[in-house]
């Protein structure tokens, strides 16, 4: 199992903003095949770097789920389907993983999503998996009071939800949640009733009813609901307007080396059955609703050749 740390998921780079932690970089080598990183193994191997963080359940660093998270399996499937080279982990903040995609030929980041400006330094691997957006979090013995704020596809519609002066909405300092949700808040904070949190910590405030509901993505919140002995105590709404899926890629630098990479990256993956194998590791992190969202939303875009990154 290799070592759990933030890959930046999906989590989501671009959607998920958090301030930027110091950065630590420093190599660790990923515990994963012996003929891999054995020093005869190694020695004459091009080497992979990379960069990330802790960010679970992408990647579980600690605890009873240790290396159990849908990032960590997946990863796990990539490393062992490309012997050929040296797999090594650099801890960074996802800038300074951006920094090197620039300035290092065999830099790697797992789980970016595709930007105009990223185009121009990143080679993307053929989508992994999709992810789902952010969503409305609540308890869910509460989820009744979301219900004066859905339309008839049963989203919750934010420019009621956020108009409303009656609950209290967890928020995470300096976080980018998406275009729109951000866009409202803009708008309405100054006289939205809100707690700010430095961090998502909304899992337990939620259970002791400090706030009301939050924005996070589904997988997020079911990591912190389990940790909290209650992995069935919330459950998530869709947003109107916000998109349907999110593909992830592992993007690494757009030279050389980080082509050849690439290439292999997109044979291991389909070596290790992606995406269907990737989305069952990542369906199991999603409550009841949000799983049914995503299966209906695989399907109908299945259903439509072309419309994938």
């Amino acid at each position: 199992m290799i070592k759990a740390y933030w890959f930046i998921c999906l989590a989501v780079a671009g959607v998920l903003q958090l301030a930027p932690a110091r950065a630590q970089d420093t190599p660790v080598p990923l515990p994963t095949d012996p003929s891999v990183l054995t020093p005869a193994g190694a020695r004459n191997k091009p080497t992979v770097l990379w960069y990330g963080g802790d960010y679970p359940p992408t990647f579980i660093a600690s605890g009873e789920m240790k290396g159990q998270g849908y990032g960590d399996r997946m990863l796990d499937d990539i490393i062992r389907h490309t012997p050929a080279y040296r797999h090594v982990f650099v801890r960074s903040t996802f800038n300074r993983g951006l920094s090197a995609l620039k300035d290092r030929d065999n830099a790697c980041i797992f789980g970016v999503l595709k930007t105009p400006e990223r185009e121009a330094f990143i080679r993307y691997s053929e989508p992994l998996s999709s992810t789902l957006p952010n969503r409305v979090v609540v308890r869910r013995d509460r989820a009744a009071i979301m219900k004066p704020f859905l339309n008839e596809a049963g989203e919750v519609v934010l420019e009621k939800l956020l108009a409303s002066p009656d609950l209290m909405v967890g928020l995470v300092t300096d976080r980018f949640y998406s275009p729109q949700i951000n866009a409202g808040l803009k708008t309405h904070k100054s006289r939205l009733p809100h707690v700010e949190m430095p961090e998502p910590r909304y899992g337990r405030l939620l259970a002791r009813g400090r706030i009301d509901y939050t924005f996070g993505f589904p997988y997020e919140a079911a990591f912190k609901f389990r940790e909290l002995g209650d992995p069935n105590g919330f459950i998530t709404f869709p947003l109107a307007g916000e998109v349907r899926l999110m593909d992830s890629h592992i993007g690494c630098a757009d030279k050389p080396l980080g082509r050849q990479i690439i290439a292999d990256i997109n044979r291991a993956a389909s070596e290790a059955g992606a995406p269907e194998t990737f989305r069952r590791y990542f369906e199991q992190w999603l409550d009841a609703a949000a799983r049914a969202d995503y299966r209906r939303a695989l399907r109908e875009r299945d259903a439509r050749p072309g419309d994938q990154d």
